[in-house]
């Protein structure tokens, strides 16, 4: 939160900028008058009444959500809507959009799995731009194909659902592809450690890399982007990350696109990619 003071003055007038989920706003929060009360304001919209002197920024989150929601409850349906909302996803907040070109939308956001969950729909309900699901400063997206909100937030849960369980196959899948995988986080089945043989005309070794797979990873198509999978090998010395080329990254992301079998690209890719550390070995092979 940043205050602004009109005057010089610390008991004079200010301006705080307060942020609910992805939208901005600025509350007035004037002098105090009779009684030490202080009156506070978005826009000409009178927000309520404090004695404090100052207040925290989420007290004036909360002063501000009051507002709004009990503005859309006098919306045809959204009573019933925020009820499912809340219940659904507990720490959602719930903020208007103002734009001069348009009439408002109400934006809600909210955490679910690793993701800061963002939805936009008009007044009517009706979504009106895509599923935001933003994670580590990217945005994946998710089509909505003119879902209502409570269509949405069922969609997305079971995307989310969907993602787990494809991680959790993947790993399975890859015990099968002369991989040994020596340890997993079973939290989200994200992140694994695994050990991989090479056996060349040269010589032979072991290599054991912990794996870190994208936060899209398992979600639907239409969310897909480079897959920016982490490497890290583990050595007596400690670890040490692997270097990935843009071009390792492409052909990781043509062959998943496109293979019968993902655990059986991405452990020949992850083979290859390994032993590319040693050009002996890749000619000897």
């Amino acid at each position: 939160m940043r205050v602004f003071r009109a005057t010089d003055d610390e008991d004079g007038d200010e301006v705080c900028e307060i942020a609910l989920g992805r939208q901005l706003y600025l509350v007035k929060v004037a002098a105090p008058g009779a009684g030490g009360q202080r009156r506070l304001f978005l826009d000409s919209d009178f927000l309520g009444l404090v004695k404090k002197t100052s207040l925290t920024e989420n007290e004036l989150q909360t002063l501000l959500e009051q507002h709004i929601l009990s503005r859309l409850e006098t919306q045809s349906g959204w009573r019933a809507a925020l009820l499912d909302v809340k219940r659904d996803a507990t720490d959602a907040r719930v903020a208007l959009t103002r734009s001069i070109m348009a009439p408002s939308e109400v934006e809600i956001s909210y955490r679910l799995s690793d993701y800061q969950v963002c939805l936009r729909c008009s007044l009517d309900l009706q979504l009106t731009q895509r599923i935001e699901l933003h994670a580590d400063n990217y945005c994946f997206y998710l089509s909505h194909d003119g879902l209502s909100l409570g269509a949405a937030m069922a969609r997305i849960k079971k995307a989310l659902q969907q993602q787990h369980a494809e991680r959790r196959q993947f790993i399975e899948h890859l015990r099968q592809q002369e991989v040994v995988v020596l340890q997993e986080d079973t939290s989200d089945h994200r992140t694994f450690v695994v050990l991989v043989q090479h056996d060349v005309k040269s010589h032979a070794w072991l290599d054991i890399v912990q794996v870190v797979l994208p936060r899209q990873w398992g979600l639907p198509d239409d969310c897909a982007r480079m897959w920016h999978v982490e490497l890290c090998l583990i050595h007596a010395a400690g670890r040490t990350a692997v270097h990935l080329s843009e071009e390792a990254v492409k052909r990781l992301t043509a062959c998943l696109a496109t293979a019968p079998s993902k655990p059986a690209a991405f452990a020949s890719w992850l083979r290859d990619v390994l032993r590319r550390r040693f050009p002996e070995a890749i000619e000897s092979c």
